[in-house]
């Protein structure tokens, strides 16, 4: 019963809000980006859940590397030396209601050097952006790419801070 009521009062505050962004970047976040030419768009796997109310990765990875090139962002070749512009989307239907919950997150990761105990080089995140938002069946795949657009509008904002044109 205390679970029912937490989720119900989580759903009922995302209702009011729609989508809260649940982290946004920063200065030092954005100075991770300067220097760089260009990215690889990679898209994790959708859900089938996801894929069955319409929302495809073909379809998020066409929006992303298109809405990068329209902004004059280089789009690579996989398998590249570029760091990744990395989106994850997670979806679960809310059971009894006509709703899904979403939580879309997009990250660049690069190779950074870690100065522990001599010098270390590894693959980290050095840039990210997440949303997390309620919305009903009836447009869940326009408002989830409807949110994506907003994250990528937040790197490409990022970017172009630290490489102006």
């Amino acid at each position: 019963m205390m679970f029912r009521r937490a989720a119900a009062a989580i759903v009922g505050v995302s209702l009011l809000s729609g989508a809260t962004p649940a982290r946004a970047d920063s200065a030092i976040e954005r100075n991770t980006l300067k220097g760089m030419t260009g990215v690889q768009v990679l898209v994790e796997e959708l859900s089938p859940e996801a894929e069955n109310a319409g929302l495809t990765t073909g379809q998020l990875h066409a929006d992303v590397e298109r809405q990068l090139q329209q902004s004059g962002i280089a789009v690579v070749a996989p398998a590249t030396l570029a760091p990744d512009l990395y989106v994850n989307v997670n979806v679960i239907r809310v059971s009894a209601l006509p709703l899904y919950a979403y939580d879309i997150h997009v990250g660049v990761n690069q190779t950074a050097t870690v100065l522990l105990n001599g010098v270390v080089t590894v693959g980290a995140e050095t840039w990210s952006t997440s949303i997390i938002g309620v919305v009903g069946t009836d447009h869940f795949a326009t408002a989830v790419r409807q949110q994506l657009r907003g994250r990528i509008d937040a790197f490409i904002t990022a970017f172009r801070l630290v490489n102006p044109k």
